[in-house]
């Protein structure tokens, strides 16, 4: 049986952020929703490695609600990115570069 995922729920761990103790850095929580075979999907990922961004992944194959949840709220391609303070859908570098500048600027300033 297939894993269910409650989008609020990623939505929620999105806004809640916190500071590690270990690293002493601020980190947030950022989904991205994914299918297998996807190369838009595997190009967020890489990007968001290559800026040293922590995400989590949920593959929407093995969560079909949280395909209908995203599909209800207008998302109509993959993957689709939750952040703290945006979402979006489809692989889009200028929105990864600004997360990954944001955090570093916070980082930074704490």
């Amino acid at each position: 049986m297939p894993k269910s995922t409650n989008l609020n729920n990623h939505k929620e761990k999105a806004l809640n952020t916190h500071n590690t103790h270990n690293e002493g850095r601020r980190t947030v929580t950022i989904t991205v929703f994914t299918k297998p075979h996807c190369p838009q999907c595997d190009a967020t990922k890489r990007q968001f490695t290559k800026l040293g961004v922590n995400f989590e992944t949920v593959d929407l194959t093995q969560s079909p609600s949280t395909l209908d949840q995203l599909r209800a709220a207008g998302y109509r391609q993959a993957p689709v990115v939750i952040t703290p303070n945006s979402s979006w859908s489809g692989y889009r570098p200028d929105l990864i570069a600004q997360i990954a500048s944001q955090l570093e600027d916070e980082n930074k300033n704490d």
